[in-house]
């Protein structure tokens, strides 16, 4: 053999060695990286929505063993907006014919509120404007006498002043979380659809959206909307460990389109107290917030 086709047969092999490691690193490199679900898209055909009874769960049901057995979170009223003192995240603006809201948002399964005083945390919750009279509420609180915070998913409704449902995080997470780079998620909408106000949730499990309050009333109080971090009677002894808590995604629902929610359809909320000693902020404006640690 020639010199010079022996050194094409010695570049050969190295370039193919050289693949041949380029390729293992990439094999290693990629089973590294964490593989998430795929996020829901919004839904608009309320034909595509599911719904279960959910009376066996649902601890505001007369028709649930627990119902009136615990004190269920509370909730200032009328509420026309966020806590003014102790709230951070996006507030929507009223008009621009925003019929809808979706999110996905953080849950902490092993949150726990600082004793010493009553407190309720909603983070997040999340309001559609415009009249809109449900809330998707993520719901942390611990009053005199508990031993522990209790944790859950609920849909509030501020025509009627009360909650239309409420589910414990032990029933709740199996089927609507999931983990993300964000933290654990779930991903729910508020919207009207066919005169009907919805909020719904998507099932992981069934692999559809469910529905999971409506109502064809309206609320005259509601003019802007918000998706917020927001604590109620809460003026000292913050929770230690502070855990983060996002809400990511945030998109508006207005003349038959979803849209991400910039300057547009969004501004800053932010009435924290000067002495809240842990960072908050958004990733994106004003569609990707986080509060903490």
């Amino acid at each position: 053999m020639s010199q010079v086709g022996l050194m094409i047969k010695k570049f050969v092999v190295s370039l193919s060695i050289g693949l041949l490691l380029l390729t293992s690193c990439l094999t290693v490199f990629a089973s590294e990286i964490p593989k998430y679900p795929a996020k829901p898209k919004p839904l608009t055909d309320p034909s595509q929505l599911v719904g279960f009874n959910l009376d066996e769960i649902n601890i505001a049901s007369p028709k649930n063993s627990l119902f009136g057995k615990i004190m269920l979170p509370e909730r200032s009223l009328p509420h026309e907006s966020p806590n003014p003192d102790r709230s951070f995240g996006t507030k929507i603006k009223q008009g621009l014919s925003i019929a809808g809201v979706y999110a996905g948002q953080e849950v902490v399964a092993n949150l726990e509120l600082g004793s010493g005083e009553d407190r309720t945390l909603y983070a997040p919750t999340l309001a559609c404007p415009n009249s809109c009279p449900l809330e998707s509420v993520t719901a942390y609180w611990r009053y005199n006498g508990y031993a522990s915070t209790v944790r859950a998913w609920g849909c509030y409704n501020h025509t009627k002043g009360g909650w239309e449902l409420l589910i414990y995080f032990n029933n709740f997470l199996t089927d609507f979380v999931r983990s993300y780079s964000e933290g654990s998620l779930y991903f729910t909408e508020v919207i009207k659809l066919s005169g009907i106000w919805r909020v719904a949730l998507y099932n992981f499990t069934a692999g559809r959206w469910q529905e999971m309050c409506t109502t064809s009333n309206t609320f005259s109080g509601r003019t802007y909307g918000w998706d917020v971090w927001e604590s109620y009677e809460w003026n000292t002894n913050w929770p230690d460990p502070f855990y983060n808590v996002e809400s990511s995604g945030l998109q508006v629902y207005t003349g038959s389109t979803w849209y991400y929610c910039p300057s547009t359809y969004g501004e800053e909320w932010n009435t924290l107290p000067d002495n809240f000693a842990y960072s908050y902020g958004w990733y994106n404006n004003f569609y990707h917030w986080y509060v903490g640690p």
